[in-house]
């Protein structure tokens, strides 16, 4: 993965007040919600799918 998306996974992690990634389980979910549980991936894709068409950005 790319330096730019493991800061952006990082600051997710420090905003929900998770652990760093190096420190975290191999088990441990990458992305929690306010929950503490993982995201489902039906979710994420939603989110994803949403986040790009409102870029505006040609798909």
């Amino acid at each position: 993965m790319k330096e730019k998306g493991m800061n952006s996974i990082r600051m997710f992690r420090s905003a929900r007040g998770i652990e760093d990634i190096d420190a975290a389980q191999g088990v441990d979910p990458l992305l929690k919600t306010h929950t503490v549980r993982a995201y489902s991936p039906a979710y994420l894709s939603q989110y994803l799918t949403k986040a790009i068409k409102e870029s505006g950005l040609p798909f």
